[in-house]
């Protein structure tokens, strides 16, 4: 977590600790639930590498990637135990916008032992999105009869699929052609954020929020990916 996400939970807690009313409306609900719509702004290089036997020597492939930053969609729906503590499921959609891969390849030599070349070219289009699995415990704190500070943290569970860029080798040349495939793995990690909410009704709050989630998994081609990130955008909270 930045230093400025960490500057912001700390003062949403030190504005939460500071609230002394509660809601005069709808305080006594105890089914709550989200829409959001926002980006995840974290963005990252992912960097592959493969070999294989070929004219009685071994070529090699490497691959440099930015998973871009784009769109998160999510949605939970939660159980408010006590008046300031509350369980919650959520589930986030991220589509990172479409990238391209530097492929570098050292070909052998046909007939010189060797004598690699090196080939160099770029695949594009290639897609990278994650679907996320939050369980949260959340905390509410009022700070006035409109506005409520809301903290959650827990465990996640990401699926990815991510398009990886390699080259196959024209036969009986050290020439490439880029290739790519989908490839998918589920993550895991924890999710830490916190919202700050303006109540438009008894029933109806909307507000603002921002999220850390963090999760690793291992793919066939890319070991020890990382994904998640920081994300932040608008919400609409329903209380019932």
């Amino acid at each position: 977590m930045t230093k400025s996400m960490m500057a912001g939970v700390l003062t949403m807690v030190m504005l939460a600790g500071g609230g002394q009313r509660a809601f005069a409306q709808g305080s006594e609900s105890k089914i709550f639930a989200s829409l959001e719509f926002g980006a995840q702004v974290t963005q990252r290089t992912v960097a592959s590498s493969t070999s294989f036997p070929l004219y009685d020597e071994t070529a090699t492939v490497s691959t440099s990637q930015p998973v871009h930053n784009g769109p998160v969609f999510g949605g939970s729906v939660g159980y408010r135990v006590t008046p300031s503590f509350g369980l919650a499921v959520g589930v986030t959609m991220f589509n990172a916008r479409e990238g391209e891969s530097s492929v570098v390849a050292s070909i052998p030599d046909l007939v010189v032992y060797n004598q690699p070349k090196t080939v160099v070219a770029t695949a594009t289009g290639l897609k990278h999105t994650q679907l996320g699995l939050h369980l949260q415990a959340t905390w509410f704190q009022p700070v006035t009869d409109k506005l409520e500070i809301v903290l959650a943290a827990g465990p996640s569970l990401i699926k990815v699929s991510h398009d990886v860029a390699t080259a196959s080798v024209v036969t009986g040349t050290q020439n490439i052609s880029t290739v790519s495939a989908s490839q998918t793995g589920n993550a895991f990690g924890f999710n830490a954020g916190g919202e700050a909410n303006y109540r438009l009704s008894s029933s109806v709050l909307a507000g603002i929020f921002v999220r850390y989630v963090a999760a690793t998994t291992d793919l066939t081609d890319v070991p020890d990916l990382k994904v998640g990130g920081l994300q932040t955008g608008l919400g609409l909270r329903l209380r019932f």
